[in-house]
């Protein structure tokens, strides 16, 4: 079985060669063709497809349509975002085109067992994400012409493998330049070392952004270290120590991030990103996070007017962030057993901000939380009030949520469901009553016989600052028979706001 996957893989190699010197094109390019991707030009295709078609190539999943096609990811380890991205675009990619994903680790089996594992199984393709392949590794994939991609390795291998890198220079120079936006015209770095291509590009991509701005880079807020903990530190807080301090500071990994953020008595953590990322662990660290995700060109005056307290952020998450080690993408609608279950699952699924979460320079208290019936019938309404607080000495607005549960439906629901919300602009120790008028429609759901209906028995309702806050509660039960509703159904919860003591009333 090896040798024939060994055979099987040489006369492949040699064949696409072939073809590539042929057509005048690079061996990506033919296998690009050959898995029929999209980005590649059309007379390029016409030409190299002739040339497989002329040499009587046959692709190995037309061949044996019964064979799954493969690919084989291998990581040190599958915890941390960065792997996860990774891990994620790998998936992706290969579910374009119709490839089966096996991923392995190195922690408990070594490259070498994944290398001969990629020629036993006649995989299609072998990618690394590793820091590093020994000399031994590298001549064992250059004699056995295993099909390998290096993904971002710390130092360029001594023999002709393919690696692929992360935007380490345009990375590391749009981050500098974001903080640059912000006002800040003394940026440090805390870099990695120069002997590595990722730590240098990235320093090259801080000093460009720096050029470009027109500001002299300073060595002496600058040091490099390797990606780790320990040394970063001690870097993060001599920088930090220095007589003409920067005002911000620009970490070239995770795990000098982390570092920064403990070495800062004060730091804030901005995230600007089109996705929520686990940033548990860097928040935790951090005095105060901002999740700004694209805030596109009146962001930084924005995020700047945040951050200086000129503006009290008011935004509420529409999303979950997740937690370190959380799925994604997360949602707080779950049952019971999606949630964390001490017995049932290892697994923690909890947020490191849940839904609906949102904080601003002043706080909220949510109480008196009343209905105005304990019983409705199955097509009635209730009125549910609560008053809502600002506790705090600045102004803010308050966004008081409303979140239904179903703890005796006939199919399983969500724990709590979102039905309704309003928006408050509080004074300090001003308060104010909010009135959500409940149509019995919103506990509607769709039944076992694939028809939405509402269900006499009880509910809860809370009026909670987020999906994970417990808020304050009340019950209310709907009586009657079993009613079926259509697309003609009440789907929103309207909100009525009245001041207190003035009674001023908002809708």
């Amino acid at each position: 079985m090896k040798h024939q996957g060994k055979a099987q893989l040489d006369a492949q190699y040699g064949m696409l060669t072939t073809i590539a010197t042929e057509a005048g094109v690079s061996l990506s390019t033919v296998s690009k063709v050959v898995h029929r991707r999209h980005d590649v030009s059309s007379s390029t295709r016409d030409r190299v497809e002739e040339l497989l078609a002329h040499y009587g190539y046959v692709r190995p999943w037309d061949r044996d349509p019964a064979t799954p096609r493969q690919m084989v990811a291998v990581f040190r380890d599958l915890s941390g975002p960065y792997t996860l991205e990774v891990v994620r675009g790998i998936v992706d990619a290969a579910g374009l085109i119709g490839m089966q994903v096996v991923t392995g680790t190195t922690s408990m089996r070594p490259i070498s067992h994944w290398l001969r594992e990629c020629v036993n199984v006649g995989a299609l393709g072998l990618i690394v994400v590793i820091s590093m392949l020994t000399e031994e590794d590298q001549r064992h994939i250059v004699e056995h012409e295993l099909p390998v991609v290096l993904v971002d390795p710390l130092s360029t291998p001594s023999r002709d493998i393919p690696t692929i890198g992360v935007t380490n220079w345009s990375g590391a120079k749009e981050a500098v330049q974001h903080l640059l936006s912000l006002g800040h015209t003394r940026v440090g770095m805390i870099a990695g070392r120069s002997h590595s291509p990722a730590g240098s590009a990235r320093l090259h991509g801080y000093r460009a952004a720096l050029e470009e701005a027109g500001i002299a880079y300073d060595p002496h807020i600058v040091r490099s270290t390797d990606f780790d903990y320990d040394e970063g530190l001690s870097a993060a807080l001599h920088v930090l120590r220095t007589p003409d301090r920067p005002t911000a500071l620009f970490a070239a990994s995770d795990a000098q991030a982390m570092v920064v953020l403990e070495a800062a008595q004060k730091t804030v953590l901005l995230v600007v990103s089109g996705r929520p990322y686990a940033i548990g662990r860097h928040a935790e660290r951090a005095t105060a996070s901002v999740q700004a995700f694209f805030p596109s060109r009146e962001g930084a005056g924005a995020v700047a007017g945040v951050l200086s307290g000129r503006v009290a952020p008011s935004g509420r998450l529409p999303v979950q962030i997740p937690g370190d080690r959380a799925s994604q993408p997360g949602t707080y609608l779950a049952p019971p057993l999606a949630l964390k279950s001490d017995g049932v699952s290892n697994i923690d699924p909890t947020p490191a901000y849940p839904f609906g979460h949102g904080l601003t320079y002043t706080t909220f208290e949510i109480k008196d939380v009343k209905a105005d019936a304990p019983a409705i019938p199955i097509d009635g309404s209730v009125t549910v009030t609560a008053t809502v607080a600002n506790t705090g000495s600045r102004p803010g607005t308050a966004v008081p949520q409303l979140y239904l549960t179903d703890p005796v439906a006939s199919v399983t629901r969500p724990v709590r469901r979102l039905i309704g919300f309003a928006r408050i602009d509080l004074e300090a120790g001003e308060r104010a009553v909010v009135e959500f008028e409940v149509d019995a429609d919103l506990a509607g759901f769709t039944g076992r016989d694939l028809l939405r209906r509402v269900e006499p028995g009880r509910l809860v309702f809370a009026v909670a600052q987020s999906a994970g806050d417990s808020g304050r509660a009340v019950e209310v039960t709907l009586y009657g028979a079993v009613r079926a509703i259509g697309h003609t159904r009440t789907m929103t919860t309207p909100a009525t706001v009245t001041r207190t003591p003035e009674g001023a009333t908002e809708s």
